[in-house]
């Protein structure tokens, strides 16, 4: 008997990144999540036909609650935020919380530990 496996999807570096640091923040008894604002699909007969772009732009990706302290984490490989992330960005630093722009896992770690 042969047995066909599943082919496993490879996850984009910002994916795996996004990835890694949701489960670290788990580890560490915090809460994260994972915002998608990337619109909402037009499906005509079971087809996606576009997409309807999302009210909220510029959301960070990932939401963190750590010991009272909220941080907007924002994951960037080589572009920079746009306006409407910049505007994100000044809201939540306004209102106290925090917002990093993460480029890879060290640096989050880093960050991250200096919240105790």
């Amino acid at each position: 008997m042969t047995i066909k496996l599943k082919s496993v999807k490879k996850l984009s570096p910002t994916n795996s990144l996004t990835n890694a640091i949701i489960d670290y923040v788990a580890l560490k008894g915090g809460f994260a999540v994972r915002i998608n604002t990337s619109g909402i699909p037009i499906i005509v007969n079971g087809r996606v036909m576009g997409w309807r772009p999302s009210k909220s732009k510029g959301h960070s990706d990932i939401y963190i609650v750590y010991n009272g302290k909220y941080i907007g984490v924002e994951i960037k490989k080589d572009d920079k935020l746009s306006p409407d992330q910049e505007l994100f960005k000044n809201n939540i630093q306004s209102a106290g919380g925090m917002y990093w722009e993460i480029r890879e896992f060290e640096t989050f770690q880093k960050l991250f530990e200096k919240l105790k």
